[in-house]
């Protein structure tokens, strides 16, 4: 009787670390799932059909005797993601050499700050429809008063779409003019601007209202 006792409790005592160690293989193999939140980046609607603005802070460097800066306003159609057509009116100004005059063993430059007025056509294609979108760009026209008469402008440059309305773009490249005195002159643009591709002011303006306030 004692034996078959012994043998009993030894066999429970054998058991119970087999018992316990498929406890915690069990309790390992429950593992606790927990929701991980992913934020989800704001997809934009592609670019529709219609009206676009644009507002442009210009600088070009180049060639003596010509500096110009300013700004100008382009309103045009775009069609869809790719292709932009429309026209632009600036007010840039110019410094040229004026007069030339011989002083103290040397001449003299005298210098005069011209207004000039561009009026141009303009086009871009887009290359991609994301919301990061590069760009070839190409303006050409007319000063309506101004030391030039007549300009071509390619740019290259980069449109970030801030939300499906409003856009900021930065631009580089090369613009050539005819001046009145001077024959052709090379200069380098710069560009920095916003596009509206939207005519509803209300719209904008309640797009601009939720980029501020959304966090």
């Amino acid at each position: 009787m004692k034996t078959r006792i012994f043998i009993a409790l030894l066999s429970l005592s054998l058991l119970c670390p087999i018992v316990s160690s498929a406890q915690l293989i069990t309790t390992s193999q429950t593992t606790t799932t927990t929701k991980t939140v992913k934020k989800t980046r704001k997809v934009l609607d592609p670019v529709a059909r219609g009206f676009e603005h644009s507002v442009e802070f210009t600088n070009r460097i180049g060639d003596d005797p010509y500096y110009a800066g300013g700004l100008d306003y382009i309103l045009g159609y775009r069609f869809g993601n790719n292709l932009f057509l429309g026209g632009g009116l600036g007010l840039n100004f110019h410094d040229e050499y004026g007069s030339r005059r011989w002083s103290d063993g040397d001449y003299r430059n005298n210098y005069n700050t011209i207004i000039g007025v561009p009026l141009y056509l303009h086009g871009r294609v887009y290359f991609t429809k994301t919301r990061c979108q590069p760009y070839l760009s190409l303006s050409t026209g007319v000063y309506l008063s101004s030391p030039c008469e007549y300009f071509i402008n390619p740019m290259l440059g980069v449109n970030y779409r801030i939300s499906n309305t409003v856009g900021l773009y930065l631009a580089m490249g090369y613009s050539g003019n005819t001046a009145r005195s001077n024959g052709w002159n090379n200069q380098f643009e710069i560009s920095l601007g916003c596009t509206f591709s939207t005519s509803d002011v209300k719209k904008v303006i309640n797009d601009a209202k939720h980029l501020i306030t959304d966090k």
